[in-house]
């Protein structure tokens, strides 16, 4: 066939499958980092919103140890 002989096409056919697993291989790994990376600055965008919740969850509940209510609209306790 196309004057190659049988173990030629079979060496070519080893080749070109062992670039296209390199590249697959290759594009994957970048993928996966990109993905690790978006996860990783998620997760730290949810540590410091959840930081921050916590942060004013104690402020409310302070006000209310008090004996103050929690006006929502302004974001402070009324005395």
């Amino acid at each position: 066939m196309f004057g190659f002989s049988t173990i030629k096409l079979i060496a070519i056919g080893i080749v070109v499958a062992g670039v296209a697993g390199s590249i697959l291989y290759y594009g994957h790994t970048r993928y996966r980092a990109g993905w690790d990376d978006a996860i990783a600055t998620v997760s730290k965008m949810n540590n410091e919103a959840a930081a921050v919740a916590r942060k004013a969850q104690s402020t409310v509940d302070e006000c209310f140890d008090s004996g103050g209510t929690w006006n929502v609209s302004t974001g402070k306790c009324d005395r």
